[in-house]
């Protein structure tokens, strides 16, 4: 089971810092009276209380289920957590997951802001450690993180901004994303389109249809190419 060891704290001041708060005694004990056995932290704010936590409850000295400790966030430049590390290049990323792996933890998570060469660092470390990395994306479609070697996605297409015609590489366009798919993304049918709203024979800067939704693709017209390189507008990712 997907889950995490840490909850938003209430007494967050308008405009203040978002911190969470490890429930370390709690939780464990909530998730195994909801009938959880066993469970992966889905990334982890504090990992060497995790760590402690999970030796605890394998020793029997506290009720829980049995733990997968995820490492840290893998995240990059722009997290809303101030208590998630940003990387600084994919050679922070190997360090991160090298230093982490031997600590003991049993898996990683990347997150929404970093970047493919990041992920593929931290891919190939956690395998060089026969260890597994999963992601809750943004920044990153899901496609390229196949092919980069990821071996789990969470969270489904709802968070998969590859479907974004104005997707750019290593950007975040969560809400963007978001209220495009809500808006063009028809997943009802044997194909799926990104219907365009405006009359019938005007302007369609793209096209998106496929058999299946895995394979959807994107083709921008000359002139919707031109107005993407036009903009320069960085997008934030806000989850």
């Amino acid at each position: 089971m997907h889950e995490h060891l840490f909850y938003p704290l209430p007494d967050r001041p308008a405009g203040g810092l978002a911190i969470y708060g490890e429930m370390a005694d709690s939780a464990p004990r909530l998730y195994l009276a909801g009938g959880v056995t066993t469970a992966r932290t889905g990334g982890s704010l504090e990992p060497y209380t995790d760590l402690e936590l999970k030796r605890a409850i394998d020793m029997g000295h506290i009720p829980g289920p049995h733990l997968d400790v995820t490492g840290p966030y893998l995240e990059g430049p722009g997290t809303f957590a101030i208590q998630m590390h940003e990387l600084a290049d994919p050679a922070d990323a190997a360090r991160t997951v090298d230093y982490w792996a031997a600590e003991g933890v049993t898996s990683f998570k990347a997150y929404n802001y970093l970047t493919a060469a990041e992920l593929k660092a931290a891919i190939d470390r956690a395998h060089a450690h026969h260890l597994k990395i999963t992601g809750h994306l943004c920044s990153i479609g899901f496609r390229q993180a196949a092919d980069l070697g990821i071996d789990n996605l969470e969270h489904g297409i709802v968070v998969d901004t590859e479907f974004y015609p104005e997707k750019r590489p290593d950007v975040c366009p969560a809400s963007e994303a978001a209220a495009d798919m809500a808006k063009y993304l028809n997943v009802d049918g044997p194909r799926s389109s990104r219907h365009d709203p405006r009359p019938r024979g005007a302007s369609r800067c793209h096209h998106v249809h496929s058999r299946h939704l895995r394979n959807i693709r994107a083709r921008p017209s000359s002139s919707c190419a031109r107005k993407r390189r036009a903009q320069r507008t960085h997008i934030r990712c806000r989850t």
